[in-house]
């Protein structure tokens, strides 16, 4: 082999191993906070556009940095891109306070922010109620989603098999229970 072809083949690999490398970054989708047509004012939104405050902070990491980041903050914690995708842009709001919270530490350390740190600023635009730590906001406004009224908007209603208790007219052997066509004492059988 000639030293011009190996010149070539050698440049070739290490072209070959830089885009692997950085595949993740280079290769990666920016997310745009929704809108309000897409998230309607709301409990779920207040969180989306904190945490999303910090994700614009860390200038907008690749979900796939997020992610691999989050164990080497938080080992017992996982968090996939496509969790973190859905948590930012108000598609799911995780039930465990420890996944949104690694994903703020981690949003934090990118933007070198100390996630535990007060506040004094009172323009401060996520201060809920005085001075307080992002992680301490964060945590408020994700509380504030689930104990939002159900009815309310960037919340989803419970549906009659998600309440619990009897609800009223649900025994079709109840004598006020109404009469339709399709209904009918036989078995199916």
């Amino acid at each position: 082999m000639s030293e011009l072809s190996r010149d070539k083949l050698s440049h070739r690999e290490v072209s070959v191993d830089f885009l692997r490398q950085r595949r993740g970054e280079a290769m990666g989708r920016v997310l745009r906070m929704p809108g309000e047509d897409q998230l309607p004012p709301g409990p779920r939104r207040r969180f989306v556009e904190g945490l999303f405050a910090y994700y614009r902070s860390a200038s907008r990491p690749t979900l796939r940095k997020i992610a691999e980041l989050i164990p080497l903050t938080y080992p017992e914690t996982t968090g996939s891109p496509e969790t973190i995708r859905r948590t930012l842009l108000g598609l799911s709001t995780p039930a465990n306070w420890s996944t949104v919270d690694a994903i703020l530490t981690v949003l934090c350390e990118l933007a070198q922010i100390d996630p535990d740190a007060t506040t004094t600023s009172t323009d401060d635009p996520w201060a809920v109620g005085g001075p307080a730590s992002p992680r301490a906001e964060i945590k408020a406004l994700w509380h504030t989603v689930f104990d939002a009224d159900p009815q309310s908007p960037g919340t989803k209603p419970l549906d009659a098999e998600h309440r619990r208790g009897p609800q009223p007219g649900s025994d079709p052997w109840d004598p006020s229970w109404p009469e339709s066509p399709s209904y009918s004492d036989e078995p199916p059988f």
